[in-house]
């Protein structure tokens, strides 16, 4: 199956057209997380204690308490030339609600599609300027264990379940499942991986990618989803953690429609209207309703924004943002947005 998968890869990529384009809704929350006792005391922060404690009872959350400090929606058109390869995102709506983010930070700009672009037909994914190992790698069977463990139906297609095992600790390897169709095109449907602490990435206890794809009216696949989340280190003993928890979906893909010579000159454009639209717009365009817990996290992070306790925090934390989630994958932003 793994061998038959490899060897459709080039089959199955959508990069196998000239051009194509999908509307992407795209998600970025980041959230302190493990609380510490010492930061639980911050006078300012105890105030909102009984409001954090029951807005997540409503959400059915029984773990730690976390804090939002920075949510990031947007709607946006992606186009994608394959030769000379060119990428184009036009904005339509983006809305920011957070603690200490400026236009043209880091943060600020990891919006739209970019951010969530793995490409795992590839031998190798960039993350944080590592080249990790791709589970369909040329050269897989040096690489990787692949256990079957079931064949199920994901989403409507029959698929065959893997888990995936790095033959060595030390290679810069996913560990996780993969799920691969079980007709003879043997397409990638889904995947499920963890980069661990050990990979030794600055800052970094854990990256977790799922993706999934859906078949076009083509033979290639396209990326129909995908989340990603990235827990970051607690910066001393006193300080809380850090995660960014990044989504987006993509949908109404076109083939094949060429554009005028100079449509790629710009990567970004953001249309002027893109920050005026308001609640009535957004729970009728995103591609799903939000689930309690991402309600739960708007709720408190308008609370939050103003308090002088986790502004200072945050900035710190923007500031090893900046220095370490500089990786290769997304392109250069346009500093507009």
């Amino acid at each position: 199956v793994i061998r038959r998968a490899v060897a459709h890869k080039k089959q199955n990529d959508i990069r196998l057209v000239d051009y194509y384009q999908y509307e992407t809704y795209s998600r970025i929350e980041l959230q302190m997380n493990n609380l510490t006792e010492k930061f639980k005391k911050n006078k300012a922060l105890k105030k909102l204690n009984k409001q954090i404690e029951g807005l997540q009872k409503r959400a059915n959350d029984s773990s730690e308490a976390s804090l939002p400090v920075f949510i990031s929606e947007t709607i946006s058109d992606f186009y994608f030339r394959t030769s000379p390869e060119s990428k184009k995102e036009v904005i339509k709506a983006t809305k920011i609600t957070g603690v200490g983010v400026e236009d043209g930070s880091v943060v600020s700009q990891f919006l739209g599609p970019s951010f969530q672009q793995f490409n795992f037909y590839e031998n190798a994914i960039s993350i944080l300027n590592k080249e990790f190992i791709s589970p369909l790698t040329s050269a897989w069977k040096i690489n990787y264990r692949y256990i079957l463990d079931d064949t199920v139906d994901v989403n409507g297609h029959e698929c065959y379940e893997f888990e995936l095992i790095p033959k060595r600790e030390q290679d810069l390897a996913f560990r996780g499942k993969i799920w691969i169709t079980t007709d003879s095109l043997a397409a990638l449907k889904k995947v499920d991986l963890v980069i661990n602490k050990d990979a030794n990435l600055n800052f970094i206890e854990k990256i977790h990618v799922i993706q999934e794809w859906n078949p076009t009216n083509s033979t290639p696949w396209y990326v129909a989803k995908t989340d990603i989340t990235i827990d970051i280190e607690s910066i001393t003993k006193s300080a809380p953690s850090m995660r960014i928890k990044s989504s987006a979906s993509n949908k109404n893909i076109i083939l094949n429609k060429s554009q005028v010579s100079n449509f790629y000159e710009y990567q970004t454009e953001v249309l002027e209207d893109s920050q005026t639209h308001g609640n009535d717009f957004w729970n009728e365009n995103r591609h799903d309703s939000l689930s309690a817990e991402e309600k739960v996290s708007l709720a408190l992070v308008d609370s939050l924004r103003n308090l002088p306790a986790v502004r200072s925090y945050v900035d710190i934390v923007y500031f090893i943002v900046d220095g370490c989630l500089l990786y290769t994958s997304p392109s250069p932003r346009d500093k507009r947005q």
